[in-house]
């Protein structure tokens, strides 16, 4: 993956955007390297959340302003799962990120604070396999415990 250069060694978040819907094929090591950005946008946004929530958990259901406490709160799920996908990752969930690794996803979710999993394209999230602590290249199959 190539970055842009910037003073300090910080890689610029606009360095990662790509068109939403093309998902970025990854190796574990890239994936791990974009990492502190998304866990950065999700941690934000799980902040920006927080009063929404509080607030709805502390409304009985019929009061009129629950309606738009609930868009508000749409609206910053919304704006995190679009950042994700602009990074060319896939949102598999609230808070549940994925890294296309060519064949299958490195599974990630808040607040974890690396990668460790590996799920197939078409497993649930929970089904997601810790991955091996020998890593090679290209090899999902070797690196997956079961």
């Amino acid at each position: 993956m190539r970055k842009k250069d910037t003073p300090g060694n910080q890689t610029p978040l606009s360095a990662y955007h790509i068109k939403a819907g093309n998902y970025r094929h990854l190796d574990l090591p890239a994936a791990n390297e974009m990492l502190p950005i998304v866990q950065k946008i999700t941690r934000k946004a799980v902040n920006d959340l927080k009063p929404f929530a509080q607030r709805l958990n502390n409304m009985v259901p019929a009061d009129p302003r629950n309606a738009q406490i609930r868009l508000e709160y749409e609206r910053v799920v919304k704006n995190w799962a679009g950042k994700i996908e602009r990074l060319g990752l896939n949102v598999l969930g609230l808070w549940k990120v994925g890294f296309d690794g060519g064949e299958g996803w490195y599974g990630w979710q808040y607040p974890e604070r690396r990668i460790r999993f590996f799920l197939e394209y078409d497993a649930l999230f929970s089904e997601r396999r810790l991955l091996g602590h020998r890593h090679e290249a290209g090899s999902f199959v070797r690196m997956i415990r079961k």
